[in-house]
């Protein structure tokens, strides 16, 4: 089981327990603020590296993969194929922009990753916060029953211990439910803007124009020139092989 875990649940058994002898509204609110922060940190991680890219240290490895794939594309196309004129240029500010857009889901990516590790150390700190609290309600509860059993001088220190320094670990341990709630909040905004820019981004790869058609178009290689020119290949489907092209390049 995760530490932390550990810490919160042994932290929040013994204060149900003082709870019990300290019989206060507030000594009830301890545990039950705790137990909402409980939780383990080791998911965090795990969603921090599964969500982020390699460049960053996580697990994501598609796009790595596919920037270098294209880069290799285009260098083998420039330089193998010579591939220059208008389709190359086409070829290239499509892919650029291809780039350009699928950088920004890394982006992306890796800020939900951020996200998603952001609250370990409040979590973390938290738990040594409920161990602390936790000791101090026992020290009270300990304290009170202490008292009760030296008469009525013994009952009246324990009350007013009780009402003077419980309710300061109340007010404690209910503000650091209220600065994780805060947190918890401005993470979901954060994931929900993480997620509207990745889909909008997304939408723009439908919006990309597609290649100009090379139908009926091949590369041969030229014996003059040595290296690899177009070629037209004609129409099987016209009939008596008139040999026309499919398309024609602009």
């Amino acid at each position: 089981m995760d530490h932390t875990l550990q810490r919160y649940l042994m932290a929040i058994s013994v204060q149900i327990g003082a709870a019990i002898w300290i019989r206060r509204a507030w000594a009830a609110t301890v545990p039950l603020a705790f137990g909402a922060c409980a939780g383990p940190i080791e998911p965090m991680d795990k969603g921090k590296h599964s969500y982020q890219s390699v460049d960053k240290g996580g697990e994501t490895t598609e796009i790595a993969a596919l920037r270098q794939s294209l880069a290799d594309l285009e260098k083998k196309l420039k330089e193998r194929a010579e591939w220059e004129g208008d389709a190359w240029d086409s070829f290239k500010q499509n892919l650029d922009q291809f780039l350009e857009e699928w950088e920004k889901k890394g982006v992306y990516r890796d800020s939900l990753g951020d996200a998603a590790a952001a609250p370990k150390g409040m979590v973390e700190a938290g738990s040594y916060l409920a161990v602390t609290s936790a000791l101090a309600m026992l020290a009270l509860a300990v304290f009170m029953r202490a008292t009760w059993a030296a008469g009525p001088v013994g009952v009246v220190a324990g009350e007013t211990a009780a009402s003077t320094v419980g309710p300061q670990i109340g007010r404690i341990s209910t503000g650091a439910l209220k600065k994780l709630t805060i947190v918890g909040f401005a993470l979901m905004g954060i994931y929900s803007v993480a997620s509207t820019l990745s889909q909008k981004q997304a939408a723009k790869f439908q919006d990309m124009k597609a290649m100009p058609s090379f139908d009926g178009l091949a590369l041969q290689y030229d014996k003059n020139s040595g290296g690899l020119t177009p070629k037209i290949l004609g129409n099987k489907n016209m009939p008596g092989g008139m040999g026309l092209p499919d398309s024609f390049p602009v």
